[in-house]
């Protein structure tokens, strides 16, 4: 009877031991999985936030390019734009002396 009862002690003993190393085992496997799927997401985010700055800046240097292309139109209009005018003012300023 005493070693029926020690015999049970010790098994129930062994069960919460082995219990406990269980659990301990699965807060282990659930912790590494945890820190996977962390570490997966935030790598997931991270291609995410480059493949955006990487669009920005090909956006950025078709803006450049555009500019660079446009540049020299603007130049031309620009000067064309001010000839036009100075020969405008110079008829209206011969116009004039001839009405004088």
């Amino acid at each position: 009877s005493l070693l029926l009862q020690a015999d049970l002690r010790l098994q129930r003993a062994d069960a919460a031991f082995l219990s406990r190393t269980l659990d301990e085992d699965l807060r282990i496997v659930f912790s590494s999985w945890w820190e996977l799927v962390v570490k997966e997401r935030r790598d997931r985010e991270k291609q995410q936030l480059m493949l955006r700055a990487d669009k920005r800046l090909q956006q950025a240097d078709a803006l450049v390019l555009s500019a660079l292309y446009d540049a020299p139109l603007r130049i031309a209009f620009a000067s064309w734009r001010e000839s036009t005018i100075e020969a405008k003012h110079e008829r209206e300023k011969d116009s004039l002396l001839l009405q004088a």
